[in-house]
């Protein structure tokens, strides 16, 4: 149980998730309740914080299927409740503008003014100052696999044990995911569909971001996607050693498959676009089509009662399918924004 009176939920967390809609969570709560229950969801979500009674539901588990050019490619989702889905978002905007001014200048993904597009000007620039040897990093399964107690100890060192979200952040950490038929326990990774995680994942990497600068190296990073850039093949090689190293001591390993050491006169993909010796030469071919698919069902109230969670907010599965069709806010592609 969590309980905080200094937690409130603000009209701008509530606009960000009715703007980026999303499937619901395991109790089958669609994002339009904030729309036709708006006060009395706010007002049950608040005495649950406040009367030691707020408990985070499981992640339902969804996967993204997307398709571009014939291939087809999977990943794995972590949807969470609505009430959840809030917390997190206000938790977001709290946490982002004190994280912001100690962030490294190498650190492009889902950052205040900062995006695709700062990250390849930021290259284009690197490569003209003669950083022409890249290593090409693939970390496997970045999310799925960040380990809790690290990423709580970094949490602490970022914004103190006192923060007010730290106690939450635990809970949500342990929360397992419902598959369909069973509650996996969670033992590492972040969801992704939670609005932190992509403020914890900066969070977790800064520290490689301040190593790489350390050795007088560049680095272009956008969320797990990085390049390292360095003046000479033997400094790439070295860098390469020195990241596997400090992944490895993060409980991280990038992947043999998928890392590559790029000799200047490479040509290959990054952050969507063709890079060709060293400089971004315009957009590859975008997704086609995205959809969800292998998505748990939702509780009814009997697996409310399985699983020894009471009905959230005074809802039920059963009575929220009745009133409300989710199935039209299903936008699978707007997690993290």
């Amino acid at each position: 149980m969590f309980r905080s009176k200094s937690i409130i939920v603000q009209p701008s967390a509530v606009a960000r998730v009715l703007q980026n809609r999303g499937c619901c969570g395991v109790d089958g709560i669609p994002v339009q309740t904030l729309t036709d229950n708006h006060a009395g969801f706010l007002a049950n979500l608040q005495s649950q914080l406040q009367t030691d009674s707020y408990l985070p539901l499981p992640l339902r588990s969804a996967q993204i299927e997307s398709t571009c050019e014939g291939r087809h490619k999977l990943r794995q989702l972590a949807i969470p409740n609505l009430a959840d889905r809030l917390l997190a978002t206000q938790a977001r905007s709290d946490l982002q503008p004190l994280a912001e001014s100690r962030f490294e200048e190498a650190s492009h993904g889902y950052r205040t003014l900062r995006g695709v597009a700062t990250a390849l000007a930021s290259l284009a620039r690197i490569r003209q100052e003669g950083f022409r040897f890249i290593l090409d990093a693939d970390i496997v399964a970045f999310f799925d696999s960040i380990p809790h107690d690290p990423l709580l100890k970094t949490f602490t060192y970022w914004f103190s044990a006192r923060n007010r979200w730290a106690p939450l952040l635990s809970l949500w950490l342990s929360r397992p995911l419902w598959n369909g038929r069973h509650l996996l326990p969670a033992r590492r990774g972040i969801a992704q569909g939670c609005p932190l995680s992509p403020l914890l994942a900066n969070l977790y990497l800064h520290s490689l971001d301040e190593v790489i600068r350390s050795h007088g190296w560049r680095m272009v990073r956008y969320a797990d996607d990085f390049l390292v850039l360095t003046r000479s093949s033997n400094d790439l090689d070295l860098a390469h050693q020195i990241v596997s190293v400090w992944l490895g001591s993060a409980g991280l390993r990038l992947h043999p498959g998928k890392t590559h050491l790029r000799p200047p006169e490479a040509s290959f993909p990054f952050l969507g676009h063709l890079i060709h010796q060293g400089l971004p030469c315009g957009p590859l071919a975008r997704i086609r089509t995205s959809r969800l698919r292998n998505i748990a069902p939702i509780w009814t109230a009997a697996d409310f009662h399985r699983f020894g969670y009471s009905t959230a907010n005074g809802f039920t599965a059963k009575s929220i399918q009745e009133e409300l069709s989710w199935l039209q806010w299903l936008n699978p592609t707007r997690f993290f924004t």
